[in-house]
């Protein structure tokens, strides 16, 4: 059965923060880089990514976001 996957913004919904600030995370490398589609290059995120994201959401600081 395939996995299923997510798209930034998706991703950045579920964690409650905004897409900008997702991928300034990702710039900072504060959280790691999810595996890319080699078709179109976009992000591929998994629920695993998802779980690792919001456990490490708390030991950022973040301005402005729910």
């Amino acid at each position: 059965m395939p996995k299923f996957t997510y798209r930034s913004q998706e991703v950045a919904d579920i964690v409650g923060v905004t897409k900008k600030t997702l991928l300034n995370w990702l710039k900072a490398k504060k959280i790691p880089e999810p595996e890319r589609n080699e078709n179109n290059n976009y992000r591929i995120w998994t629920a695993e990514d998802i779980a690792l994201i919001k456990s490490l959401k708390g030991k950022f600081s973040v301005v402005g976001e729910s």
